[in-house]
Parts: C-alpha cells; sequence; structure tokens
C-alpha cells in the first residue's frame, strides 16, 4: 500500500492527530472483582509468551467531513470521542487470533510526533508504520507484530477521501446530497525479527481480504450511508450520537472480523501442503 509523498505526510499528521489508545470507562461499571482479574490477566499476557503483538492505532478522533464542487462546500472539522475503539480492536485481534498469545503493545502518544531525520523526508508511509512498529515494539518480543492504523481512501463513488472514524457529506453539483458514517483501517503484519512486512489489507467488509487494491475492494468498504438531514451542525452533535458511535463500532468490529483471518493464517511452509 504504498502512497505518493504529499499524501504519507498527510497521512503521518492525521495519526498523530488520532490521540494515544483510548482508556476510557466501559460502558458498563465491572465489579472490583472483575476489574482485579482483569488486571491479573493484562499482567500475565504482558509478561508470558507473545506470539502476536498488536499496535493499536485507532485512536479516539471522529471526523466531520464536508465535500462538494465549491470551495465553500469543503470544510474538515473533528472531536475527540471515548469509544474504547482501541479496546475493541484488541477483542477482535484475540478472537481472529485463537489459540495465539495475544499482547497489546502500549505506546506513548508522542512516538507519533517525533521528528524525522532530513534524510528521511522522503521515506514512504510505509516505512515510517514499520520504524514506529519496531521502536514502540522494543523489548517485547514476540513473533509477529499486528499493526491497524486509520487509513484514507475514497468511499462510494466519491473522488474524497475520508479517514478513519467519522461522517461525510458528499455534496453533488445539482444532485441529491449524501452522507457517509465510516470505520476505515489499514491492517499490516511484521515478522518479529526482522519487520518484514508479512501481509497487508483494508479491512473490508466482503467474504475476504482484498489484497489487490486496484480491484473492485469498494464494493465491501466498511460504510454505512444515512440520511444527508443527521449529518451534525457541529462536530460535538456527532460525537455525543450514540446511534453513530453504534454504527461506527459496528463497521469497525465487523471489517476486522472479515480481514484479519486470512491475514494472521501463517504462510504455508516451502514443501508443505
Amino acid at each position: 500500500m504504498s502512497l505518493p509523498p504529499a499524501l504519507a505526510a498527510v497521512l503521518i499528521v492525521a495519526l498523530i492527530a488520532g490521540g494515544s489508545p483510548a482508556r476510557g470507562q466501559p460502558e458498563s461499571s465491572p465489579s472490583q472483582a472483575d476489574r482485579t482479574d482483569a488486571r491479573d490477566q493484562e499482567r500475565i499476557a504482558q509478561t508470558s509468551r507473545c506470539n502476536l503483538g498488536l499496535i493499536s492505532v485507532a485512536g479516539n478522533k471522529f471526523e466531520v467531513t464536508s465535500e462538494g464542487f465549491f470551495a465553500s462546500q469543503r470544510t474538515h472539522r473533528h472531536d475527540q470521542v471515548d469509544w474504547n475503539l482501541d479496546a475493541l480492536v484488541f477483542s477482535r485481534v484475540q478472537a481472529a487470533a485463537r489459540g495465539l498469545a495475544v499482547r497489546n503493545i502500549a505506546y506513548d502518544k508522542d512516538e507519533l510526533r517525533r521528528p524525522r531525520k532530513r534524510s528521511e523526508l522522503f521515506s514512504s508511509f510505509t516505512s515510517d508504520i514499520r520504524d514506529f512498529a519496531r521502536t514502540v515494539s522494543a523489548g517485547t518480543s514476540c513473533d509477529r507484530y499486528v499493526v491497524i492504523h486509520r487509513e484514507a481512501y475514497p468511499i462510494a463513488k466519491a473522488r474524497y477521501s475520508p479517514i478513519g472514524f467519522g461522517i461525510t457529506r458528499v455534496q453533488g453539483l445539482g444532485v441529491q446530497d449524501r452522507a457517509y458514517l465510516h470505520a476505515l483501517t489499514a491492517i499490516r503484519i511484521y515478522d518479529g525479527k526482522s519487520f518484514e512486512l508479512l501481509g497487508e489489507a483494508r479491512a473490508t467488509t466482503g467474504p475476504a481480504p482484498r489484497i489487490d487494491l486496484k480491484g473492485d475492494w469498494q464494493t465491501y468498504q466498511p460504510v454505512q450511508e444515512i440520511d444527508p438531514a443527521e449529518y451534525p451542525t457541529v462536530p460535538q452533535q456527532g460525537a455525543r450520537s450514540v446511534v453513530f458511535r453504534d454504527i461506527i463500532r459496528s463497521l469497525l468490529a465487523t471489517s476486522l472480523d472479515r480481514t484479519l483471518p486470512g491475514l494472521l493464517r501463517p504462510a504455508p511452509k516451502p514443501g508443505g501442503t
């Protein structure tokens, strides 16, 4: 999934602005015993064998984008949400990697803000993600690492490319407005020692991962069209919407459930069947 340098720079900035993994309270209030048990399980997971390390860059940013033919129709705003998206990502990776020891790799969001060296000015977005994964996973010694981050790509038949989680309104010239909720992510699998890229795909809601991104992958986008009248007048309105939250969480979960198993399946050994 190589990108032009200009778009890569935009995506890096967008990743930075997405914030660190959400640490908000769960929707239901667990008992003290449940919290203690969860902490014990997390401590065991962080000290035991690690087959798969998860680096989730879902973040906590809700994008509110409007696109159109005229400059006055094009706006981009955002607000922070507490939808536990990184926790949801972790649960879907665990489900897809059944039988493997999965470790959540915590990181300081400042790692996303570190300036690149002058010699790296034209480095690719792919290299930036790999280097970020190598840095934040130092000392964890997992067999493989999976990085799940927000992605930008066109939705429906529009020529506009929203990013990550949010809502986009497309205002046409002489045609009816349309609005879409979206949960756009990409998945990359790295070898735990060499950090060789073992597999990558945009998360889709189709029956199988779409590795060939030049194909008809748009058929299975994690996008849901809604009534344009529901487009929020201010970002906070969308960020507070329980309906928006539930739809976006469902799109994210479905796309990961459909895409992760094929990517996490080990490659056949040479000479094997």
